[in-house]
């Protein structure tokens, strides 16, 4: 009766092994497997994750209630100017961005082809136009690259050209506008 407790035994012990031991192998084969693939997601979430931010000041907008006729020969002194920067932080590439004027708001007497804008960086023209044809934003320049850990500063004028026509009117008007930007994919 002995031999048939310990066969009992064995036989129990066995079938407890050939249970266990496949049930560690699957737990320990899906735990590593779901480790490994979340750790691919989170990589690659990481490399793709892109820092780009606008800095300015008076929450991004250039405005005036004031603008009025400016010679073409005092632009740089008397038009309304917006100056910011647009700044990456540790990124594993370059970035493209556009840039734009959006929630425009424009009296009237601004709506012409004399009143323009111009954005320059380190002095040099980047594009220009005008609010003749007016619209809630205007795109200020598209596909701009910027590199990692870099700053790239911008300034925007706004002025109303004084011409023949409209040097003797009194053409003061309101205008806003918020600068913004968009990560190009």
């Amino acid at each position: 009766m002995n031999d048939l407790n310990i066969e009992k035994s064995k036989c129990s012990f066995l079938k407890f092994m050939a249970i266990l031991i496949p049930l560690v192998i699957v737990i320990s084969y899906a735990f590593f497997t779901d480790n490994g693939i979340r750790e691919k997601e989170m990589i690659f979430h990481l490399e793709n994750t892109s820092y780009i931010n606008l800095i300015t000041d008076n929450n991004d907008y250039i405005n005036s209630t004031n603008i009025g006729c400016t010679n073409t020969d005092a632009i740089d002194q008397e038009a309304k100017k917006k100056t910011f920067k647009i700044k990456t932080g540790n990124n594993k590439h370059n970035l493209t961005y556009d840039l734009s004027l959006c929630e425009l708001t424009l009296s009237s007497k601004l709506q012409v082809p004399e009143f323009k804008w111009q954005l320059t960086k380190d002095d040099a023209v980047i594009n220009e136009g005008n609010f003749d044809t007016y619209s809630d934003s205007i795109n200020l320049a598209s596909g701009l690259i910027i590199e990692s850990n870099s700053v790239q500063e911008y300034e925007l004028k706004v002025w109303l050209e004084e011409t023949e026509e409209n040097k003797s009117i009194d053409n003061k008007g309101i205008f806003s506008g918020k600068i913004s930007f968009n990560l190009v994919d």
